[in-house]
């Protein structure tokens, strides 16, 4: 089996309000070298040490899956165009993908798929759709990736379409910026009450629901329990998973794996028993 790597670059800063990062993950290539700022990297002797399991996430992804190999349960088979892109995801899904995997994208900040795809969030919620369906360039950008020489180069050419679409993005309103809220429920753990969230915001609890919905693709609930599993998911190896349900503000231990069994599919014990590697961990 070939050695793999999994790397995040910083995006540039006219991006860094959209993109949260781009990815690289290939088996048998070297990393992304040149002027790109790696902020996180990790090399594997082969991919049996990755899980690949898809986790709820609030994030949105663009990804170019160039060897055709990565499958998730219930909503992605490769075919022929390797674009697609992944909505913010409310429970965890299993997932797989051959020892050739080769996939660069990007994860974009909450709140930004709207104005990266053009169709509502909520639309997008808990499914994977091939990026041609969402932008008329896809196809012509998928062959521009497959022919480049490298990752960096693939990189840069991601970079460059979603600075033109972002340039086209209107600013957001100044009493509701749907990201802006979303940053403060993924800063505050989800600890942050719904009720003042609204209040601040000046809006009522219904209409920041309905926002969140159309452009976050979830509830603020929801938003708030996939914050704290992050926070969660984060942490070192607890001594006492009971001890650290109880300071991440669960009910008690059987509520957090519950939340991982949704989240994850997997139990906590379990995930962190099989040692394997995933961007979230």
């Amino acid at each position: 089996m070939r050695a793999v790597r999994y790397c995040e670059i910083a995006p540039a800063a006219p991006l860094r309000g959209v993109v949260d990062a781009f990815f690289c993950f290939a088996a048998g290539a070297p990393a992304p070298s040149g002027a790109r700022r790696v902020t996180r990297s990790a090399s594997f002797a082969s991919a049996d040490e990755i899980c690949p399991a898809l986790f709820a996430d609030a994030r949105a992804s663009i990804v170019f899956d160039f060897s055709g190999s990565w499958r998730v349960d219930g909503l992605w088979r490769p075919g022929a165009e390797p674009g697609f892109a992944i909505g913010a995801m409310t429970r965890g899904r299993a997932s797989a993908f051959s020892p050739r995997v080769h996939a660069i994208g990007a994860y974009l900040r909450p709140g930004r798929i709207a104005a990266m795809t053009g169709v509502p969030a909520r639309e997008l919620t808990d499914r994977i759709v091939p990026l041609a369906e969402l932008w008329r360039d896809a196809r012509e950008l998928g062959e521009r990736l497959t022919d480049a020489r490298d990752d960096a180069l693939r990189v840069d050419l991601l970079e460059a379409t979603l600075l033109a679409r972002a340039a086209r993005v209107p600013t957001p309103h100044a009493l509701l910026d749907l990201p802006a809220l979303a940053g403060l429920v993924e800063r505050s753990g989800g600890a942050l009450p719904i009720g003042r969230l609204a209040s601040g915001a000046g809006v009522s609890r219904q209409h920041l629901a309905r926002r969140f919905r159309d452009e976050l693709g979830m509830s603020p609930k929801t938003a708030s329990r996939l914050a704290r599993f992050r926070r969660v998911l984060a942490a070192a190896r607890p001594e006492s998973w009971a001890q650290l349900a109880r300071d991440a503000g669960y009910a008690d231990q059987s509520h957090l794996i519950a939340e991982f069994r949704e989240f994850t599919g997997q139990t906590p014990r379990a995930l962190r028993s099989a040692d394997s590697f995933h961007p979230f961990l």
